[in-house]
């Protein structure tokens, strides 16, 4: 009886050992997805984090909980991402560990969605939003969360392109050669006066 009553002992205190790792786990997992999408700026930013490991699983799995998460200076917060966990133990002293993940980030973009005759205006009947990994977008996309008010191809996109800032443009309101009115004020003093552009103008 005796046994029995200690072998149940041992696997209440496994099973409980094992249910608090993976809450720990899981806060890990949660609090470093929310640092990502704080860092690039995009709470509708679709991130999967996996095959993550510890640095020393043996201060992890004798934590509380986890304090909170940070991305080490200068890292990228995709592909393979080294963050820094800070634990709180069970007698308040804290520890700190290391996490090697490896990190998809996907955002939505403006995307052409059929062929685009250079200078057309950009909207919603030629354009649409996707979500693409950002590891494989430019540093000049222009995200889902930027309006497209104003703008115009800047050359001959094709279905599928991913719109960037020199994809786009804005249309010149003058053009080389075009009458134009000139009007220049100082204090009380202005002056018009008409004549033509010397070059194009946006």
């Amino acid at each position: 009886m005796i046994l029995v009553r200690t072998i149940t002992t041992l696997l209440l205190i496994v099973g409980f050992s094992g249910t608090a790792l993976a809450d720990l786990n899981a806060d890990v997992e949660s609090q470093l997805t929310t640092v990502l999408k704080a860092v690039v700026n995009d709470t509708t930013a679709r991130i999967k984090v996996s095959e993550w490991t510890v640095s020393k699983v043996a201060l992890l799995a004798r934590a509380r909980q986890v304090k909170h998460v940070d991305l080490l200076p200068g890292e990228r917060p995709y592909g393979k991402v080294t963050a820094r966990a800070e634990l709180v133990n069970a007698d308040g002293t804290t520890s700190t560990v290391f996490v090697l993940a490896d990190v998809d980030v996907r955002i939505p973009v403006w995307v052409a969605k059929r062929r685009i005759g250079s200078g057309a205006p950009l909207n919603g009947l030629v354009v649409t939003s996707e979500f693409r990994s950002l590891a494989s977008l430019s540093a000049n996309v222009i995200r889902a969360s930027a309006p497209l008010t104003g703008r115009i191809a800047a050359r001959t996109l094709t279905p599928g392109t991913v719109l960037t800032q020199t994809a786009t443009t804005t249309p010149r309101l003058v053009r080389r050669g075009d009458p134009v009115h000139i009007q220049v004020r100082n204090g009380n003093v202005l002056i018009r006066a008409r004549g033509r552009a010397l070059a194009a103008g946006r």
